[in-house]
């Protein structure tokens, strides 16, 4: 018996020889598994994207930003458009006042290298001027008897920004409107898959005025997470190197460090609960200020078919010196199948 392709006879027992079509059209290697955990955590399929600092005086520079650790799938894009409505009031008889109210309209484009790495631009619209919700964080501060640094005896909807620093040198800002605000550049690295993220963040000075800071900040985070099936908690930490000290006659610290920690639980296949503390040191020299600042944050997520979409609170929980008051936001996500 000879194989139709050769001359030579079948060795007794031995595999016929493949046909040059047999050898060419061969079935496709196994994908190995995605060690994404969102696949079996459906807490970790969050995806809104927490703010740094809102406060007037911090988004010239980056902030420290909540992480988390799970990502997107291999290959997917997600956008992310968020909108930030912050109102502040800081004042210090004859030191300085801070009574204004911020905008914030970020865009975050996020893509999933692979596994391990992921990569995310982020795009900030920011606006700046007097404060349209001071009548209603008057009536929640009072309702709830958080104190609020005699916020009653301020007239609503003024901006002022003005002060000392803590050299004795002045500053003041009169820049109000609406402007592009610095953007920013992150890189995570699972180095130990679904356990442990190092985080890489620059902000590109895009900004004019005080808007933005003129030198190019570098921030590194470690954000490490556990999970059950339900919940999963995230910590970490991150330090902050700010080249540009001076914006508009404030001085600011050259290293920041902070750190937070957020739970995020998912009461069924569609709604997600998350609760997320984040701290900080000092951002802005200023005059008899706090040496930290400390904000709590609530946000409620609903999954769509497209991504998801997503309501936030930030609350301060300690007297107003430095920190923004509150800040509302609402945001959608859009994912690429």
């Amino acid at each position: 018996v000879a194989d139709r392709h050769s001359s030579r006879p079948i060795q007794g027992g031995s595999r016929p020889r493949r046909s040059w079509h047999q050898e060419r059209v061969r079935a496709p290697a196994a994908r190995a598994p995605s060690r994404n955990c969102a696949r079996t955590c459906a807490p970790c399929r969050a995806q809104t994207t927490l703010p740094g600092n809102q406060h007037p005086l911090a988004t010239t520079h980056l902030g420290v930003r909540p992480g988390v650790v799970s990502a997107l799938p291999v290959d997917r894009l997600a956008v992310e458009s968020n909108f930030f409505w912050t109102n502040t009031y800081n004042q210090k008889r004859e030191i300085y006042l801070i009574d204004a109210e911020t905008r914030s309209w970020e865009t975050n484009f996020k893509y999933q290298l692979t596994d391990a790495v992921s990569a995310a631009l982020t795009v900030p619209v920011l606006y700046r001027g007097g404060g349209v919700l001071d009548s209603v964080v008057k009536e929640w501060d009072n309702t709830l008897e958080i104190p609020n640094n005699k916020r009653n005896e301020a007239r609503d909807d003024q901006y002022y920004i003005y002060g000392v620093n803590r050299d004795g040198s002045p500053f003041e800002w009169r820049d109000s409107g609406t402007g592009l605000g610095n953007l920013e550049f992150s890189v995570n690295w699972a180095f130990v898959p679904n356990e442990y993220v190092l985080r890489s963040r620059i902000g590109i000075p895009t900004a004019s005025g005080t808007y933005g800071a003129e030198g190019t900040d570098i921030g590194v985070a470690l954000v490490g997470e556990s999970r059950t099936e339900k919940l999963a908690v995230s910590y970490g930490g991150e330090a902050l190197y700010y080249p540009d000290t001076n914006v508009g006659g404030v001085e600011y610290r050259e290293f920041i460090y902070g750190g937070f920690v957020t739970a995020r639980y998912a009461f069924n296949d569609l709604w997600i609960g998350s609760i997320a503390l984040l701290s900080s040191t000092e951002l802005a020299r200023i005059a008899k200020t706090p040496d930290f600042d400390l904000y709590l944050d609530f946000i409620v997520e609903r999954k769509t078919p497209f991504g998801s979409m997503h309501v936030f609170v930030r609350e301060n929980p300690t007297s107003p010196s430095e920190t923004a008051d509150i800040t509302l936001g609402v945001g959608t996500t859009i994912q690429s199948w």
